[in-house]
């Protein structure tokens, strides 16, 4: 019965994942070219206007932004980028349960024989598939702008001074532009620690989904729900990053455990990182490396999964209308 029950899933969303799948890659494609329109020196002229209030609300450092690596990695912060996660996590977990008992079909599939728990895994299978080919999309649509697009930089006359070690650019002289391939000034396989975070924020959210959707018989009230719960985690996140006083709000919100950036950031400037739970900074400061965030998120929603899995075992179905 597993490969009816996949084929059914694939044939009522083949458009969505293959819809979905494309817009990421598109994404991450048109960011590399977006970022290639700009150069380094320009960037960071630009982020320099902006107030102090604005920096506080991200982690990562802005002279890190102003590089091609950090602006790239910033892509995977884009709400558009978690709006068609979420869109994939949310439309497949509440279809598991309240989906099928909201179009009836749940008994006709429980009256063949097979168990509820392979009725409740095998679509669920399908959706970390799909979960997974998402962070896989934002990893190829960066690696194909890197390989197909080429940059816009400047050179800026300089002077030295007396006793000063490294050349002062002339920012209002006019600056010799030139053009350098991306693949030259970034590696794709920089981006990885920022894909995994991506997919343990898409299993995250396919458990709240899903947990949600064993509780209830109706898909329209499982989804309204489970969007309720990420709106106000979200904006949970933003007032503990914009008042240090509500900072312990962010233990409140599974969205401050996402942080892509600053996770590429990490694991550029500290190589040991890549593979620890931890590290030391220069100044001996301890952090915890991004596998720990992965984790929380990933334990977050295999929890909330393994718990709707149970919920849905010993629930009664009512009768279809």
């Amino acid at each position: 019965m597993n490969w009816p029950l996949l084929r059914k899933n694939w044939l009522e969303t083949r458009w969505l994942l293959g819809g979905c799948v494309l817009l990421m890659a598109s994404m991450f494609w048109m960011r590399v070219w977006l970022i290639s329109r700009v150069d380094s020196g320009r960037f960071q002229q630009i982020l320099e206007l902006l107030p102090d209030s604005f920096r506080s609300m991200t982690r990562v450092d802005f002279s890190w932004i102003v590089t091609h690596i950090g602006r790239l990695s910033m892509g995977f912060e884009e709400p558009m980028v978690i709006l068609i996660m979420s869109i994939w996590a949310i439309s497949r977990g509440t279809d598991i349960v309240s989906g099928e008992l909201s179009r009836g079909t749940m008994e006709m599939m429980l009256a063949q024989p097979i168990s509820r728990r392979k009725t409740f895994l095998v679509p669920l299978g399908y959706a970390v598939g799909g979960v997974l080919l998402l962070a896989l999309a934002s990893l190829l649509g960066t690696f194909m702008g890197i390989l197909t697009i080429e940059a816009n930089e400047a050179s800026y006359p300089t002077f030295r001074l007396p006793m000063v070690r490294n050349p002062i650019p002339i920012p209002f002289a006019e600056p010799t532009e030139y053009k350098i391939s991306m693949s030259e000034l970034v590696t794709i396989g920089s981006f990885w620690p920022a894909a995994v975070n991506l997919f343990s924020l898409g299993i995250f959210m396919l458990g709240v989904s899903t947990l949600f959707s064993s509780y209830d018989r109706f898909r329209w009230r499982s989804i309204g729900g489970v969007s309720i719960v990420l709106i106000l985690m979200t904006l949970v996140k933003i007032l503990a990053m914009s008042q240090p006083s509500l900072r312990w709000l962010g233990w409140l919100s599974g969205f401050t455990a996402y942080e892509p950036a600053l996770f590429v950031s990490q694991t550029s400037a500290y190589p040991d990182s890549l593979w620890s739970l931890y590290f030391y900074d220069p100044k001996g400061v301890f952090h915890f490396a991004h596998w720990v965030f992965d984790f929380i998120l990933l334990g977050l929603g295999i929890g909330m999964i393994f718990h709707a899995c149970r919920v849905f075992e010993k629930r009664d179905l009512p009768a279809p209308l």
